[in-house]
């Protein structure tokens, strides 16, 4: 508004401006957002798209000053779009078909990525959908790209609502044809939680690889070493909407047998480590490079013994070297396979089967020996030095070997001889045979010792004679010699003696023996090398001389052969250049060789060969077959001696050679020794050996602690086939045993393998005690020794049981529970007021700690309560019974107990509870619509809407309330129906609907005019969301064919309409004749039939008039003589049809056919959406159209189109678009519902709760856009709800001050009141409070009754109230005589009573209901009474109570309640009260009475869920309870009369009786020795029956204690049978002082079934104790020497009977009745069941809770237990 105001006075020029509105800037841009409302210069407005839109422009634009003129944004207005693709990575969003929601263009293409973030998975929401059915399609796929499996195609209408991803990918792909569109799409999504596939499972020995599993995630498996996989090694997660894994997870098996070409694996037994099965014939080759052995070491062994068993060979074959073959449960030792293939094999049979084996294997490389060479003096047959291998060293001639001649390189990852080098030696003399050889200095090629005489003797054959020559002589002079004998001896003739520098001295011998003899001194040495051969004598020696006979001889000199007088074969002299052949008639040729004195020459050479070969040596340790054929072609073989083998060819041939010599082909062999190698030494064992050759023995030795196996020899020989005799059978050092370990372990000991086997040499155990006790001095560890001891054994650790030390009383309170040792529990209670902070139980801890915290009793009040987020408490007390209240915010609920009362513990009841947000949960989507609104909890409001073409039915808006519901159930979405859009007159309308027919959404109908007829309009009319058609309906016009024309001369009739089907009829006027068509008919397609007649002329020659058309023209003339030529043509806005020219025939005709000018048709112009067809004159040209737009839209565009000359339409359509309003914007603290802004559409406006709408009423809520765009009222407002003050009330207070919407107040009272109950008020939406006030009531104390005989004062028990009490005479009041009821609503004081002093009794308790009437004898002072309830009910209070001196009753009036455990009965001796504790619940507390202590069982029993008691009966006994440790005397009882140590001294008799079946049965003893050293006690027994029993045991002095066990029984058989059958019978009780100081009383319990209590009395006054030099009596060994073969032979005959009929102690509960055992020997009975208890353990010295005694498997130190079958025990006393 602009105002001006003009003051009186004088004028100016005034003022001009411009204005100029932006209307692009006012409203919203479609599907965006604007930002900002203020225009002025400098201003920013922003711009942002609706989900889905793409901003296409500027996304902020500025207002600019302009000088001079208006201002201007700096950019243009941006527009949304919405994008053909995009890469969408939120957790939530849109997606929309391009041009949404206008329908989408043609030709599209269209991608869009979905990746949102790992684990999660993609759910669509599709909100509309409508393409073109089957040609325009979107597909999904659930991956990344178009290889991923599609989760579908959807085209039509037709799409799910939701679709679900398997993985965190989606791909959706849009294609559109070339032709017809539709509406698109419109999808929402976002992230929902991806269902994984379920965790694979591991497969037995086998690994995992891979923790994801979702959606294509892969799991790879491997086994561990030795096993393999069966089945898939990778698994991969599928997709579906059951999540599974392609394949199962694999197995990992151990196969039987394989190839392992692996430098280190593992080979198990197929099972392992179960079982292997039967019939297995298992092979592994382990294959590695060559060069590398394996290294095999077992790790677990076990098969059937002698059947199922495992060798190893090292090769591939079957028969390869055996390296070893197991069998049985030991561990074979490593084992090394020296070839690069080692083969496996296991076997086992059809039965027995064990858990087999697992070995590892290792690459080694295998390693020669070191090599020999150099060898001095010697050569070295076989040159492989590898394990296993033997070489063989052999001296040149001359030298003799020092060492071993054959060694063997040995196994072992270090390869090493098995003996060191030999070596090659010249020695000092030895016996030579050989024809030829070598003989050198000692030590040569070093110079000989000092000191030395040496002999040789040289033997060769006989005929033969020696040469003898020094090759090299180095010696001292004369000194050093050598002297040469020829013969045997130094008699023989000496040949010389050499000595000196002298070289290639020589001499013959004419013997075949040579006696060589070297000397040297004692300084200087020297060399010499002698080298001798045989030769042919030249003449024989003297032949023997024969007695009494003369030799007779033709020549002296015995030459052998006739040398000179042999023929002459040739003599040569002189030179000769060339070589002389000469040949020899005998086998003999005789050289002689002579030379003078004068010159010398060259001399010369001669070379003979025979035709046959000369044997060489034979082979060392070998020989030669056939050597007589020495021919050519005789052939030699050679051997070897036993124990050798032949290294070369065994056979020879003499050839001829190419150079003329006969030689053998082959060279001579040698003789290998042969060795079986190094044995396998045995595990734990080892080997001596000397040689490993044939016939070399090899002995084994076991190492420490291990023996041979008997079974198998000491020794073994290596064979001739190179194997040792035991290879089947090898030796096994077997480890010594101990003996089992059971029978050193004391009570509650167990022990741990440290190494080894248990039991075998070696083996070492640890000794560790049972939960709660401790190992005390003594050896912790055994070992088993080389001698099958263990070491350590004589002096091992026993257990001892944890004690946790006393705990105190704590103050204010008492404690229940006198034990401290493991197991032992202790109970606390707090004295009224008090409240117990702390444990209520605390047990005794096998870590020797009570558990539980320090228990206090406080008289306090409790902490601040915990505080409540979101949420309040209400209430500030905290003192003892003062309560809080719990109160949630707005738009939360209470989870758990609202209400929490301060106890007596310091703790507020209950748990904290917790505010959680009040949600409704999801409503769900509508059908065909969807729901608004992200948050579902208290007060949050969701809207509902249908897709388009639905419409609401229900509430459209839903809000969630207190109790977790909606207010109104889920909507429906039902379609919208259009009208009957009517039909068309001269139409036809088709739908395809059924009848009846109804037009909903989506329903499109046709219209088709009949025969005759055009449509103007649109043909399709479809039904829209808004329940309007989008087009009206068409008209059906007539169809006119147009003026036709009159031709000249003629004469048209007929109809006067030019409508569909009329007809025209034609004639000529006279003279004239018509040509052409008589008669013509409009036609349907707005045409004349055939072309228009004409009329001839009236004279020859001239044709007719043929006219001219209708909006035609025609040039030619007007003489229409013959050949006269016509043109036609037509108007503008018409076409030709027919001839356009015509000639006038000879025959007064024209040619062609007569022309028509056809107006041009623009056909049907069409309706535009939401517009309609105010005026039509047709659709030829010319005509023209004029639209206008529904109500709510405006045009956009002309109104008016015409039709034009080229036949179409001018203009277009006009734009009808919808009117709005704009968005309204909602209200603070309130909410709007309506998303559609448009002309008649409505937005109703809704108060948060706790607020009030202002102007209120129903129409001021909703607004409704007008026509003019504008809405019709203004919005409202919402204001806050406020609560009035609440109400007071009296002694209390109001707790909580904020009186808004939804807050909450509470109530508390002042001291002494309390509230009547608790409540909470709470500020409704209407501004009132709801819930009761409540009331605060004084608290009452209830009635404190009155006393009997007496009366009482005061009926109010209310808080501050005061009663008083009084006695009627003579009545005295023992109590309180007033009492005021406190705050804590208990009364002061104590409950007073009125006794009459002339009695001393108290009064009759009575019976509790449900329980058993009292049977008490007396009610003095003293005495006691006990309660019992029926059946399936317990005492609550005191079982049994006593009259005290001032006549009331102690304890309290116990009741009787129902109860699952069976009341167990009450044990001897023994106060039992009962109560419900914390913690606990419904508890037994036991009480020794007077004179007896708790021996054993529980202090305290609860009753468990199970319906069972925990514990066991507690044993009381009688005597004092004595501290181990020693306390002072405020902690114990002390016996005031001491008990004389010799109270069973020799011959003393004790009388009394003994309870059997219930019954007293008189009985007594004597004492028949006594030794007061030991405390040993020898008794006989007398019952009046004739039974003698006679017993044993030790009297424990110090805590005046004896349990005497049976060693002998007498009398009738049938009284033993059946009183005394028990083996374990035994007394057990305690000696008392009476107070004269001279009676002793022997009392206690036997130990038998039926049996009860005894009680004897010593007879006489107490004599000295015995000496102790001689503590025995005879008469104690004399029974054990002749009465326990004797009583053997009487009980033989019960054996079997009391093994079959085998009781158990009366005294054992049912519950806790101990299962029959097995022993050894089958089933044995169960160990005598003691009335321990498990819970509670005693250490004062006194009881044992597992008494050795009163189990004959434990064995007292100081009696032997003598067995005569499995249940029947003998004890003996020891002398």
């Amino acid at each position: 508004m602009l105002r001006f105001n003009a003051m009186s006075g004088q004028s100016a020029r005034g003022f001009h401006f411009v204005y100029q509105v932006n209307a692009a800037l006012f409203q919203s841009l479609d599907m965006a957002g604007r930002i900002g409302s203020e225009f002025s210069d400098g201003s920013v407005v922003r711009f942002e798209c609706s989900p889905g839109y793409l901003l296409k422009g500027s996304s902020a634009i500025q207002c600019q000053a302009v000088p001079g003129a208006l201002a201007q944004w700096n950019a243009t207005t941006p527009t949304c779009i919405v994008p053909c693709s995009g890469n969408l990575t939120e957790r939530r969003g849109t997606i929309l078909s391009p041009g949404y929601p206008e329908p989408y263009p043609n030709s599209l293409n269209c991608l869009w990525r979905i990746h949102v973030s790992e684990g999660a998975g993609i759910q669509i929401q599709v909100v509309t959908f409508a393409t073109e059915h089957n040609w325009d399609s979107l597909e999904i796929y659930d991956g990344g790209d178009m290889t991923a499996p599609k989760l579908g195609s959807f085209s039509g209408t037709t799409a799910p609502a939701l679709l679900n991803s398997t993985s965190n990918q989606l791909l959706l792909h849009f294609q559109s044809d070339i032709s017809v569109v539709a509406a698109g799409f419109h999808l929402e999504y976002k992230t929902v939680g991806l269902t994984t596939c379920p965790e694979p499972m591991i497969p037995a020995n086998g690994i995992k690889t891979g923790d994801r599993y979702m959606v294509n995630e892969v799991v790879a498996f491997t086994c561990e070493p030795g096993y393999t996989l069966q089945g898939h090694s990778h698994i991969s997660c599928m997709p579906g909407t059951v999540r599974r894994w392609n394949y199962p997870p694999p197995l990992c098996i151990a196969r039987c047998g394989g190839v392992l070409s692996e430098m280190s694996s593992v080979i198990l037994s197929p099972g392992f480590p179960g079982n292997y099965p039967g019939n297995l014939d298992c092979t592994w080759q382990i294959t590695l490079p060559t060069g590398y052995g394996a290294h095999i070491q077992f790790q677990n062994f076990s098969s059937e013994d002698n059947h199922d068993f495992l060798e190893v060979r090292a090769g591939p074959q079957h028969s390869s070297a055996l390296i070893g073959q197991f069998t049985g449960s030991q561990i074979p030792p490593p084992l090394l396979s020296t070839t690069h293939l080692t083969i496996i094999h296991f076997y086992s049979d059809h039965s027995e089967n064990r858990p087999g084996f697992r070995l590892t294997y290792q690459a080694y490389q295998l390693q020669n020996c070191q090599d020999p060479f150099p060898f001095p003096n010697g050569d070295i047959i076989n040159s492989d030095y590898s394990a296993g291998q033997s070489v063989t060293f052999q001296c040149y001639p001359g030298y003799v070997l020092i060492g071993h001649p054959v060694l063997t390189c040995l196994h072992g990852t270090n390869r090493k001889w098995n003996h060191p080098f030999p070596r090659c030696e010249a020695p000092c003399g030895y016996n030579v045979t050989a024809e030829n050889g070598t003989i050198y200095s000692p030590q040569y090629p070093n110079e000989y010792p000092n000191s030395q005489d040496c002999i040789w003797l040289i033997t060769v054959p006989h005929g033969h004679g020696v040469y003898i020559n020094f090759t090299l002589l180095q010696t001292e002079p004369v000194t050093d010699y050598i002297a040469v004998w020829d013969g045997p001896d130094t008699s023989s003739p000496q040949l010389g003696v050499f000595s000196g520098n002298t070289a290639l001295e020589s001499a013959y011998s004419t013997s075949p023996k040579v006696l060589i003899r070297f000397h040297s001194d004692f300084s200087t040495g020297g060399f010499f090398i002698l080298n001798f051969h045989a030769y042919r004598l030249k003449k024989c020696p003297p032949p023997p001389v024969v007695e009494n006979a003369e030799v007779i001889y033709e020549d002296e000199d015995f030459q052998i052969g006739s040398s000179g007088q042999s023929p002459l074969l040739v003599a040569l002299s002189g030179n000769h250049s060339s070589q002389l052949n000469f040949t020899s008639k005998t086998n003999q040729l005789y050289l002689r060789w002579s030379t003078d004195h004068a010159t010398n020459k060259r001399g010369f050479k001669i070379r003979y060969s025979a035709a046959y070969c000369s044997i060489n040596d034979p082979p060392v340790n070998g020989g030669v077959v056939n050597r007589t054929k020495l021919r050519p072609g005789s052939r030699l073989q050679f051997f070897c001696n036993r124990g050798y083998r032949l290294v070369g060819s065994s056979n020879a041939t003499c050839r001829l050679h190419s150079n003329g010599l006969f030689q053998w082909d082959t060279p001579p062999p040698f003789c290998q020794a042969i060795s079986c190698g190094i044995p396998q030494s045995p595990g734990n064992g080892s080997f001596h050996a000397y040689q490993y050759t044939v016939g070399s023995q090899v002995t084994y030795h076991c190492n420490h602690g291990y023996h041979l196996d008997p079974g198998v020899s000491m020794t073994a020989v290596c064979l001739e086939d190179g194997s040792w005799s035991n290879a089947a059978s090898a030796p096994r050092c077997l480890p010594v045993h101990c003996p089992s370990i059971e029978g050193i372990l004391s009570d509650h000991m167990t022990y741990r393998l440290l190494c080894g086997r248990l039991g075998e040499f070696g083996s070492m155990v640890m000794l560790e005690c049972s939960t709660g006790y401790y190992l005390g001095m003594g050896h912790r560890t055994l070992r088993c020794l080389a001698n099958g001891t263990w070491e350590g054994s004589d002096d091992t650790a026993t257990c001892k049981i944890i004690s946790c030390g006393e705990l105190p009383s704590p103050p204010f309170g008492t404690k229940l529970g006198t034990l401290t040792t493991f197991g032992a529990t202790a109970i606390f209670m707090c004295n009224h007021g008090y409240t117990l902070v702390g444990s209520h139980v605390r047990e005794c801890g096998a870590n020797g700690l009570w558990s539980g915290t320090e228990t206090r009793c406080l008289a306090g009040h409790c902490d601040s309560p915990d505080p409540i987020v979101n949420g309040h408490i209400s209430g500030d007390g905290s003192s003892y019974r003062d309560t809080v209240v719990y109160q949630c915010m707005l738009g939360y609920r209470l989870i758990g107990t609202s209400v929490r009362i301060c106890q007596q513990d310091h703790r507020w009841s209950g748990t904290t509870p917790v505010c959680v947000p009040i949600t409704c949960g999801h409503p769900g989507n509508p059908a065909n619509g969807r729901t608004n609104g992200s948050e579902f909890n208290l007060n949050d409001v969701v809207n509902f809407t249908c897709n388009r073409g639905y419409i609401l039915s229900g509430n459209g808006r839903a809000q969630c309330r207190l109790n977790g519901q909606w207010s109104s159930p889920l909507p429906v979405c039902k379609v919208v129906n259009c009208s009957d859009p009517g039909h068309v007159e001269n139409g036809v309308r088709q739908s395809g609907l059924r009848y009846p027919e109804v037009f909903s959404y989506g329903v499109s109908v046709a219209i088709h005019c009949k025969r005759g007829f055009y449509l103007l309009g649109s043909a399709l009319l479809t039904c829209q969301h808004d329940g309007r058609w989008d087009r009206p309906i068409p008209r059906c016009q007539a169809i006119s064919c147009g003026d036709p024309g009159v031709p000249p001369n003629a004469v048209v009739s007929g109809t006067h309409s030019w409508t569909y089907g009329s007809v025209l009829q034609y004639s000529c006027l006279p003279g004239g004749v018509l040509v052409g068509n008589a008669t013509r008919h409009c036609q349907e397609d707005g045409t004349w039939s055939g072309a228009p007649p004409y009329c001839t002329g009236v004279s020859p020659g001239i044709c007719g008039d043929p006219g001219i058309p209708p909006h035609g023209a025609r040039l030619g003339g007007e003489e229409f003589k013959t050949k006269s030529l016509l043109r036609f043509s037509c108007e503008a806005g018409y076409s030709l049809t027919g001839s356009a020219e015509r000639t006038c025939l000879h025959n007064g005709t024209w040619s062609g056919t007569q022309p028509v000018c056809q107006a041009v048709s623009c056909g049907n112009p069409g309706t535009p959406a939401h517009g309609r067809i105010v005026f039509s004159d047709g659709i030829t040209f010319g005509s023209s159209v004029a639209y206008a737009c529904w109500e709510g839209f405006k045009t956009s565009g002309l109104t008016t189109r015409h039709c034009t000359t080229n036949g179409t339409w001018t203009g277009q359509p006009p734009d009808c678009t919808v009117i709005s309003c704009g968005d309204p914007g909602p209200v603070a603290n309130g909410i709007y519902l309506g998303s559609e802004f448009t002309f008649n559409h409505t937005v109703t406006y809704r108060c948060n709760p706790g607020h009030l709408m202002e102007p209120p009423g129903h129409g001021r809520s909703v607004l409704r856009c007008t026509k003019d765009g504008t809405w019709n009222q203004t919005k409202p407002s919402c204001k806050v709800i406020q609560c009035g003050p609440p109400p007071q009330v009296h002694h209390g207070k109001v707790e909580g001050t904020d009186h808004s919407w939804g807050s909450s107040v509470s109530y508390s009272c002042f001291h002494g009141y309390q509230v009547s109950t608790p409540v909470v008020l709470t500020c409704e939406g209407n501004g009132t409070w709801t819930g009761d006030v409540p009331q605060c009531l004084p608290v009452l104390c209830g009635d404190p009754g009155s006393p009997g005989g007496g009366f009482r004062e005061g009926n109010i028990f209310s808080y501050r109230s005061e009663v008083r009490f009084y006695c009627h005479t003579p009545y005295l009041l023992v109590g309180s005589a007033s009492r005021v009821c406190q705050a804590d609503g208990i009364w002061s004081g104590q409950q007073p009573a009125c006794i009459d002093p002339a009695f001393n009794s108290c009064r009759d308790p009575g019976t509790p209901a449900y329980g058993i009437p009292v049977m008490a004898q007396g009610l003095q002072v003293g005495s006691k009474i006990s309660f019992k309830c029926r059946k399936n009910y317990h005492i609550l209070g005191s079982t049994t109570r006593t009259c005290l001196e001032n006549l009331t009753w102690s304890g309290t009036q116990p009741e009787c309640i129902a109860h699952s455990c069976r009341q167990p009965e009450t044990p001897s001796n023994v106060d039992v009260r009962s109560m419900d504790l914390p913690t606990l619940g419904y508890t037994l507390i036991y009480t020794c009475q007077d004179g007896f202590y708790l021996a054993g069982g529980s202090e305290h029993r609860t009753c468990k869920s199970d319906g069972r008691w925990s514990g066991k009966p507690p044993l009381c006994k009688v005597g004092v309870k004595v501290n181990p440790k020693g306390r002072g005397e405020s902690d114990v009882q002390k016996n005031k009369i001491r008990v004389p140590v010799d109270v069973f001294s020799p011959n003393s008799e004790w009388s009394g009786f003994y309870e059997y079946l219930g019954k007293r049965q008189a009985t007594t003893f004597t004492v028949t020795g006594f030794n007061a050293t030991s405390g040993r006690v020898n008794v006989t027994l007398l019952e009046t029956s004739g039974v003698s029993i006679r017993l044993s045991g030790t009297y424990k002095s110090e805590e005046n204690q004896l349990l005497l066990k049976v060693y002998q029984v007498k009398g009738p058989t049938e009284h033993y049978y059946s009183k005394f059958k028990n083996d374990n019978w035994a007394i057990d009780g305690y000696v008392t002082a009476e107070s004269d100081q001279k009676t002793f009383v022997y009392q206690g319990h036997i130990h038998s079934k039926d049996f009860g209590k005894f009680h004897l009395t010593r007879q006489g006054p107490v004599t000295m104790a015995m000496d102790p030099s001689n503590p025995y009596t005879n008469s104690s060994s004399v029974a054990a020497a002749i009465l326990v073969p004797f009583f053997a032979l009487i009980l033989s005959g019960f054996a079997f009977y009391l093994y079959k009929h085998r009781t158990l102690s009366a005294d054992t509960d049912d519950n806790e009745r101990p299962k029959d055992t097995w022993g050894p020997g089958g089933r044995t009975r169960p160990k005598v069941q003691f009335n321990g208890y498990v819970g509670h353990e005693s250490s004062n010295g006194q009881a044992s809770f597992e008494n050795p005694m009163y189990d004959t498997n434990m064995k007292p130190t100081e009696a032997k237990a003598v067995r005569f079958d499995t249940t029947l025990n003998t004890v003996c006393t020891v002398v």
